[in-house]
């Protein structure tokens, strides 16, 4: 029976008692703090009244000396006790684990202000009289560092990093700050949201060094493309120089073969004819300075044995694609005559939309391969691409000339 347990245990069961009885008056306040249902208050109280009243049966075990009649219940067997007891810890754990679970689980102003000082973005609010309403670490860190005093007044804060949304500190982290208006029920709220782009930022450096070399690099690539147009020029001239002076050579050996050798009426006419091409080519300057006109063009042709046949509409006097039409004609008569040995030179020029396309051909002797673009055609490809034409050189079966020039709205 309960009475007879010995008394070495039942102080025992005494101290676990009186705990148990501490342990039930700490959750049945912890229920009402946290205003929990009346049911979990209620059966918080009858554990504790169970408790004292368990308490209360130790304490009669241990002082058997009392003079007072031991209770009725008493006389029950001792395992009866023991599950009791079992059953009143088990209870009185599982109440201590719901409150430190509901605690931890439990939202509040702390536990909103220690969520948002996990974050790796710095967050202010504030009202629009500057009085900070909530803020985490990293912000206050980024005003400390960035103006030497603790972050009170959003709005000094703000007009201090205005100008300069993105803060570089001595730790070597970048942040790029902005500001928003938040409408709430309780009127406009501010929000400072600092954003870390150090990574970012570094990046966007790289970046401009890279670009920045790429644009010396292009500085020197437009130094060199002008040098090597300079020489290619200057060759084009010495080589236009030594054709010349070749050509007069050879006027001079002819003359003084005929002064000095009896020689028949062709050989004379040749060598006339050979004079005359030499003094007209001398006397017609380049096509890049001469006017546009297509009649002067054309009666320098004949003067050198070359017949220009035109055909289809020829481009309006001042247009692009006439300039370049002149310029296409005067050098294929040049090199009718000294590479073809041609005596006609035959130009097809036709408009598709605004495009105008050129041809020429001659009567000549066909190119032995594929044709080396000399002076003369390298000036005249690159006065085409300047213009935005194409410029193509075709040498099988016959030479062939072909340029495409853009020329405004269709007529």
């Amino acid at each position: 029976m309960i009475w007879n347990i010995p008394p070495a245990v039942s102080g025992i069961l005494l101290t676990l008692s009186l705990t148990l009885c501490f342990a039930e008056l700490f959750c049945l306040i912890a229920f009402f703090v946290q205003h929990r249902s009346a049911f979990y208050t209620a059966f918080s109280g009858i554990l504790l009244f169970f408790g004292y009243t368990l308490f209360q049966l130790q304490e009669s075990i241990v002082n058997k000396d009392r003079a007072e009649p031991y209770p009725t219940w008493s006389r029950a067997p001792d395992w009866f006790l023991y599950v009791f007891l079992f059953a009143l810890c088990v209870l009185t754990l599982w109440e201590t684990l719901s409150i430190c679970r509901w605690g931890r689980d439990d939202w509040g102003p702390d536990t909103i202000r220690e969520s948002i000082n996990q974050l790796p973005t710095g967050l202010c609010f504030s009202a629009p009289n500057g009085s900070v309403l909530l803020s985490n670490r990293e912000i206050e860190e980024i005003c400390l560092a960035y103006t030497g005093e603790a972050l009170l007044d959003a709005n000094a804060f703000w007009k201090a990093v205005e100008q300069n949304r993105f803060l570089t500190l001595e730790d070597g982290r970048t942040w790029s700050l902005e500001r928003r208006i938040l409408a709430t029920e309780m009127g406009n709220v501010y929000q400072i949201t600092a954003s870390d782009i150090t990574r970012k930022h570094a990046l966007m450096q790289e970046l401009r060094l890279d670009q920045e070399r790429l644009l010396k690099i292009n500085e020197r690539l437009r130094d060199y493309g002008d040098s090597v147009r300079e020489v290619t020029e200057e060759k084009e001239i010495l080589a236009a120089k030594i054709r010349v002076h070749d050509s007069l050579g050879e006027c001079l050996l002819a003359a003084k073969r005929c002064i000095l050798t009896p020689v028949g009426r062709k050989e004379k006419e040749d060598t006339l004819k050979l004079w005359q091409q030499s003094i007209t080519l001398l006397e017609v300057p380049p096509y890049e300075e001469r006017s546009d006109s297509l009649g002067e063009l054309l009666t320098a042709a004949g003067a050198v044995g070359v017949r220009v046949v035109i055909s289809g509409k020829v481009p309006p006097e001042g247009s692009t694609a006439r300039a370049i039409a002149v310029a296409a004609i005067h050098t294929c008569v040049t090199n009718t005559v000294r590479h073809a040995h041609g005596s006609e030179l035959y130009v097809e020029m036709k408009r598709t939309g605004t495009q105008w396309t050129i041809r020429c051909t001659n009567n000549g002797e066909a190119p032995d391969g594929p044709v080396r673009e000399g002076g003369g055609l390298s000036s005249l490809r690159r006065k085409t691409e300047r213009e935005g034409g194409t410029m193509i050189v075709e040498s099988e079966p016959r030479f062939a000339l072909i340029l495409c020039v853009e020329e405004g709205d269709p007529a």
